[in-house]
């Protein structure tokens, strides 16, 4: 780049007046543009995905291992998340031991606050013959979709669900002798669980993914709120890289390690981490 034109763009970007015309102007249309541009290719990408690996691997879109194993998807696809661990089975493997603990609890009920297409609500409804689970999700197509997979696996008479779900109609809920919610709202934890709504939920059990990757304060202030009556126990995600070298499964003999992480990935921004919580009393 010429001396010249250095000094030009520089002027240019110094200058608080013509930088604010040329971000409104072009560089707003051109963030958005390229926003555009990567779901077209992420969406490629996921098809050509499907159309390698479902035959070969999904057939019957029968999830293959783990704690929900048996679970038949309605097509091959998933609201939120990456598909293929959930079908293969090491979907947020992390939580393996909490999720087969849980599902030898008698919970009378379930709440899955980011239900997304249902992995969770239908699975523990499998696994739990009396439970009720109340799902909800802000994405319609994810709760058609759960609805879909909830009929699929014959569960629907107790899977109910729903939209945005507030304080208010988090506590509205008819919990009665125990209860877990499971909670992936995507940053929305600080503002979902207040004190008054811990104090409302103090005999039930609670798994949430905590966002600090969009609100760093958010686990700091969960802890402050919880920690006088709960129990916290902290997990830290895997990072995919990791997965490939170190999940074994049959399915993904032969494969390479680059396949392997392809097929394993579930694409978290960074480490995250979730919070177990039970009661101290």
């Amino acid at each position: 780049m010429s001396v010249y034109r250095k000094k030009y763009i520089h002027r240019i970007t110094a200058n608080d007046g013509l930088w604010k015309a040329l971000d409104y102007f072009l560089i707003r249309f051109t963030r958005h543009m390229d926003l555009v541009r990567r779901d077209i290719v992420n969406e490629r990408l996921r098809q050509k995905m499907v159309k390698d690996y479902v035959p070969l691997l999904f057939s019957d879109l029968t999830v293959k291992h783990g704690p929900f194993k048996g679970m038949i998807y309605p097509s091959a696809r998933s609201t939120g998340s990456s598909l293929f661990p959930k079908l293969l089975g090491s979907y947020e493997q992390e939580l393996r031991p909490i999720i087969e603990t849980a599902c030898r609890i008698p919970y009378t009920e379930i709440v899955d606050i980011g239900c997304a297409e249902g992995y969770y609500a239908v699975g523990f409804a499998r696994r739990s013959p009396s439970v009720k689970v109340f799902a909800f999700d802000t994405n319609s197509e994810a709760i058609s979709y759960c609805r879909e997979m909830a009929v699929l696996n014959g569960v629907s008479e107790r899977v109910i669900t729903g939209g945005f779900c507030s304080p208010a109609i988090l506590m509205g809920l008819p919990l009665t002798a125990k209860a877990l919610i499971i909670c992936d709202c995507e940053g929305y934890e600080k503002e979902l669980f207040s004190k008054q709504v811990i104090r409302h939920l103090s005999k039930h059990d609670l798994l949430i993914e905590v966002h600090d990757c969009i609100d760093i304060e958010i686990s700091t202030v969960l802890v402050e709120r919880f920690s006088d009556t709960y129990r916290i126990e902290e997990i830290l995600s895997t990072d995919d890289t990791y997965k490939a070298r170190k999940y074994h499964f049959p399915e993904l003999e032969g494969f390479s390690l680059h396949k392997r992480r392809e097929i394993l990935a579930e694409n978290r921004s960074g480490i995250m981490s979730w919070f177990y919580l039970t009661p101290k009393n």
